[in-house]
């Protein structure tokens, strides 16, 4: 990857999770008969101000925070839905699986006496004669 001198770019450890920024302040370029070879020094933020090489640092480097940023809601999601997964996976391997059917009751608005209007969701009415509802049928 190449940098410009001057620019910020984001570092994210890879021993503790912490991000920092730093500064690229030197781009060395050493050709040879093999090929050529580009090395970037950074300055970091701390109370010496040090510069070291950015492939020194053991750390993934960004050229901006929102790679940053994009980059560590990946690998939280990552991480997340392996947790999740693996907790499934126990559950099904641990525990009888039973499913209940839950009965979900109808919501019946009285409107004219021996009529009434039953809500079946999604906007949808219906209205029905309760002399037509057999008895074992709970309103």
């Amino acid at each position: 990857m190449r940098y410009d001198v001057g620019q910020v770019v984001f570092l994210l450890s890879k021993k503790d999770m912490k991000v920092f920024p730093a500064q690229v302040v030197e781009e060395i370029i050493s050709k040879k008969l093999d090929g050529e070879n580009v090395t970037y020094m950074a300055r970091l933020p701390n109370k010496d101000r040090s510069e070291v090489s950015l492939s020194e640092i053991n750390a993934d480097v960004f050229k901006d925070a929102k790679s940053l940023k994009k980059h560590m809601i990946r690998s939280a999601t990552e991480s997340i839905t392996g947790l999740v997964t693996n907790a499934e996976r126990l559950a099904a391997n641990s525990f009888e699986s039973v499913v209940e059917e839950v009965d979900t009751p109808l919501a019946v608005e009285p409107s004219t006496p021996g009529l009434a209007e039953v809500d079946l969701g999604n906007g949808l009415k219906a209205k029905i004669n309760l002399s037509d509802v057999p008895p074992d049928i709970a309103i």
